[in-house]
């Protein structure tokens, strides 16, 4: 195989890896969108139903679950994207 052609195969590669991370990255957000928007809404239909001061703990539990997602979500797609690319927002660009 030639030089040029291993260069080609190289970039062809790069660019697969690439856009399977950006759909991966894609995806990941998307279903964090609902696990939070699910979140919201259950806390507003149990504020709805019993009100602020008849919480129970998981209610309050739900909340530290969220932010403990919340914060593992945006490291997982840096590091998906840092051996190749640079972190631009929803995804992978170069």
């Amino acid at each position: 195989m030639s030089d040029q052609q291993a260069a080609l195969d190289a970039a062809a590669a790069a660019k697969a890896a690439a856009d399977a991370a950006r759909q991966l990255t894609i995806t990941q957000w998307t279903l964090y969108s609902f696990g939070i928007l699910v979140t919201i809404l259950r806390t507003y239909a149990r504020f709805k139903a019993v009100g602020f001061n008849n919480f129970e703990g998981d209610d309050y539990f739900v909340w530290v679950a969220a932010v403990c997602f919340s914060l593992s979500y945006p490291c997982s797609s840096v590091n998906l994207c840092s051996d190749f690319f640079f972190w631009g927002g929803l995804g992978c660009v170069k």
